[in-house]
């Protein structure tokens, strides 16, 4: 099992052929005016299995890590099945999701994603202090 891509936007659609729609696609920053805030993303997985690894269930495991290495959320474990496919050899799995994180503070963060126990990939994010507009 191999993740080709992951890709944080504003909004993401999965559709019945296994295709899916996003809007607003490469987000990896937030500009936030105060902490504690939220922040909510849509995110899209995509998997590309063999054909030894299908016609079973799998568990795709995600967590979203702060700079400190701790967990912002709880585990998500999501477990998905592909059919078997007459002279298919590579198949591919979307995973479309969204979350809201809390940030208590400024800085660097990841979405990490694993598989059936082991670690596939992950994309950083980072949260910033927007600027304040003096007074006047």
């Amino acid at each position: 099992m191999e993740v080709k891509s992951i890709l944080l936007c504003d909004a993401a659609t999965p559709h019945p052929d296994g295709t899916f729609s996003l809007l607003r696609g490469g987000i990896d920053n937030w500009n936030l005016q105060s902490f504690p805030a939220q922040i909510r993303f849509s995110f899209v997985v995509i998997l590309e299995l063999l054909s030894t690894e299908v016609g079973r269930t799998h568990t795709v495991e995600l967590d979203v890590i702060d700079a400190d290495g701790n967990r912002v959320l709880p585990q998500g474990k999501i477990p998905f099945s592909i059919p078997i496919k007459m002279n298919v050899t590579h198949y591919k799995w979307n995973l479309v999701g969204s979350l809201i994180i809390p940030i208590t503070k400024a800085g660097k963060y990841s979405l990490q994603l694993g598989a059936d126990g082991h670690n596939l990939s992950s994309v950083g994010f980072q949260t910033i202090q927007a600027a304040q507009s003096p007074l006047g």
